[in-house]
């Protein structure tokens, strides 16, 4: 009893209670200057392990030592009468109740000042959901941005095959490359409460990766890890990487479910570097930050098949350049007059066909082969099979599916009559993947087909509330603008058109009445590069009909025409087309084939449009 009684006599418990009190302040101090500046995300970390060290401290000097008015001395060396630990003691309670009424008001006004944090953001925002940054590129050359991108992804692609997390797409989480931008930031721009960052190091065959799982809402690091192996070490890294993730968001595996996280389609590190630089490429095409052909990453995928045989996604890539092929031939904007000599139409679809059949039968993902299916279809004269393949679709998991960012097929959906499920798989396509355009440009256009044009108005600006930009919502606003006849709305995109979109600005200038200046601008873009079955629509717009019908009879002959004029069609005008199915007798089957009734056939003629 006598050494508690001492230890209240020399005030250790308040300097202890003073310490926490005063220290919690702090460390929210150091929480909100972190975030307000931009510091590194050890900051807050720092200051409380300091903390944490001190506190021992404080209690050995409360106890060792005491103030007077001599100064400090140790406890033992002051007569009882001189001691003025009393006094001392009444300036602690001061203390603690002052940091006390600090830390009241810091919480209410971090409440009342951050709605968004409150209960209603907390239901928005499910614990179980994350985001995987891409890792950065600290090799000496910095040449290993390809490499450290594909590990990005397929720890992304592992984490998503998790049914109870949600994983942010990568088109999403790469909208954050290169950017200094606050973690809370980005997790509350992606909706997710957790995010994964790191680095790789590459120099020759050794490998440096440092991979970190933050709790976004405090910064705190739940956990981290660095890796020092060869090259030949990397999937079994992208597969520690992953499962320690999972574990520390309390995700309970199995060998069934590790199996069926980790399909990376490949063991062969020749076949998976030459992929992920054919991905890099092509993704660098596609966004027209290259001038490069697609060819190009046709031949690194085409490595990857030489260097292993059974690798699924390398065939699923290399049809890309098949399509484009198909679709424009060699002046396609993304091929740049390059490709393999003596390619032809006939020749490109019989080798496209033949890579889908190979990454259908190779593929360990049951939703991506559920998608590659419908391509297949899609990519063909016969439409016979689109029902059983929907089917397949419907019960498939295709929220899990990489293959619809992007994919060839998602517009068919509407065309044959499944707006509803068009519109429901780009939405979930929205919800892991907020940032990319093209997504909400699908979904936007099932809303179209389906008529209902407010929806599609309205989703198109949320998207450019978010920031989100894409020519192909530039493509939908106008096409929705149009169909509402929202001429004010329309007048104000022509500044958002690219070059090869020449065609729309005729089909605009035709909709608000100025036919003489886009039948003019129609003249000269018809023998420039833009699209065919884009014309065939502005044709009828300005009221060139007859241009229009001959234009359509032309495209729908052609191998895949058919496809190309109705995909289109829908994607500017919705179910109500330019032309009569007399002009395009091929679509026509088509539709048939995949079950579309005679009404439904009846209800795009032209007569029926706006």
């Amino acid at each position: 009893m006598n050494f508690f009684s001492e230890l209240n006599r020399r005030n250790v418990v308040r300097v202890g209670v003073a310490y926490l009190v005063v220290g919690w302040v702090l460390t929210q101090v150091a929480g909100s200057l972190e975030a307000a500046l931009t510091l590194p995300d050890w900051f807050d970390t720092v200051v409380v392990a300091f903390l944490g060290l001190g506190l021992p401290v404080a209690l050995f000097l409360s106890w060792a030592y005491e103030m007077t008015a001599e100064g400090v001395i140790r406890t033992e060396d002051v007569d009882a009468d001189a001691s003025i630990t009393h006094n001392t003691g009444h300036k602690l309670n001061y203390l603690i109740i002052g940091g006390l009424v600090i830390a009241v008001a810091f919480l209410l006004y971090d409440r009342s000042a951050s709605p968004e944090r409150g209960a209603s953001s907390q239901t928005a925002i499910i614990d179980k959901s994350i985001a995987v940054l891409p890792f950065v590129d600290l090799s000496p050359e910095g040449d290993q941005e390809y490499f450290s991108d594909g590990l990005t992804e397929e720890i992304l692609n592992s984490l998503a095959r998790l049914p109870e997390l949600k994983v942010t797409a990568r088109t999403s989480a790469f909208f954050f490359k290169g950017r200094n931008i606050p973690i809370p930031e980005i997790a509350a721009t992606l909706g997710v409460a957790h995010i994964v960052e790191g680095s790789v190091r590459r120099a020759g065959d050794k490998l440096r990766i440092t991979a970190q799982l933050v709790r976004a809402e405090d910064g705190f690091h739940l956990w981290s890890q660095t890796y020092d192996r060869s090259v030949e070490d990397i999937f079994a890294v992208q597969e520690d990487v992953a499962e320690n993730i999972a574990r520390a968001m309390d995700i309970i595996l199995d060998d069934e479910r590790r199996a069926e996280m980790f399909t990376f389609g490949t063991r062969n590190v020749e076949s998976y570097e030459a992929f992920l630089k054919g991905v890099a490429l092509s993704d660098e095409i596609h966004d027209l930050r290259s001038t490069r052909s697609l060819w190009e990453s046709y031949d690194l995928f085409t490595r990857a098949i030489e260097a292993d045989p059974n690798f699924a996604n390398a065939y699923y890539f290399r049809v890309d350049s098949y399509a484009h092929f198909l679709f424009r031939g060699a002046s396609d904007v993304y091929l740049s007059d390059q490709h393999p000599e003596g390619m032809t139409s006939e020749k490109a679809l019989a080798l496209l066909h033949q890579d889908m059949d190979k990454a259908i039968e190779l593929t360990l993902n049951p939703s991506d082969r559920a998608v590659y299916e419908l391509e297949k279809i899609t990519f063909s004269d016969d439409w016979r099979a689109f029902p059983a393949a929907v089917e397949k679709l419907r019960i498939s998991n295709t929220t899990r599916s990489n293959s619809f960012e992007g994919g060839w097929a998602l517009s068919t959906l509407a065309l044959i009559g499944e707006g509803e499920l068009a519109y429901e798989i780009s939405m979930a396509g929205v919800d892991r993947s907020p940032l990319d355009g093209s997504l909400w440009a699908e979904a936007a256009a099932a809303l179209l087909v389906l008529g209902r044009l407010e929806e599609g108005s309205a989703l198109i600006e949320r998207a450019h509330s978010l920031g989100v930009t894409h020519s192909w919502l530039t493509d939908l606003e106008i096409a929705i603008s149009i169909a509402a006849n929202d001429l004010e709305r329309l007048q104000g995109l022509f500044d958002r058109l690219l070059p090869a979109q020449e065609h729309l600005r005729a089909a605009m200038l035709g909709a608000l009445g100025r036919e003489d200046e886009a039948s003019a601008l129609l003249a000269d873009v018809a023998t420039a590069d833009s699209p065919e079955e884009g014309r065939v629509w502005a044709y009828a717009l300005v009221g060139e009909q007859a241009k229009a019908d001959a234009l359509a009879r032309e495209v729908d002959s052609r191998l895949l025409g058919a496809y190309r004029l109705g995909t289109d069609f829908n994607w500017y005008g919705g179910n109500h087309f330019p032309v009569s199915f007399e002009n395009m007798p091929n679509l026509a089957r088509l539709l048939r084939e995949a079950g579309l009734s005679e009404a439904q056939l009846a209800a795009m003629e032209p007569e029926n449009s706006h």
